[in-house]
């Protein structure tokens, strides 16, 4: 299976003073990946909303830069 990407821009709202990307945030930017990609997978069959989301693990890495990546996986 191939990755799923997504470009989501950092909204002013999801930083603090020191422009750090809220931890809670990362979820939702997550959510808005796993969304998008059943969507692309199911199609419109309707069943993109039957599944039960088991685990979600975020790990902090500093990458140096402003561009974060997130990954998550789904089974």
């Amino acid at each position: 299976m191939a990755p799923h990407e997504k470009q989501i821009e950092i909204r002013w709202r999801d930083v603090d003073a020191y422009l750090h990307v809220n931890n809670a945030v990362y979820a939702t930017y997550l959510e808005e990946g796993r969304d998008e990609w059943l969507e692309r997978t199911l199609g419109d069959s309707g069943s993109a909303w039957d599944y039960v989301l088991a685990r979600v693990a975020i790990s902090a890495a500093s990458l140096g830069s402003r561009t974060r990546q997130l990954s998550s996986c789904a089974a």
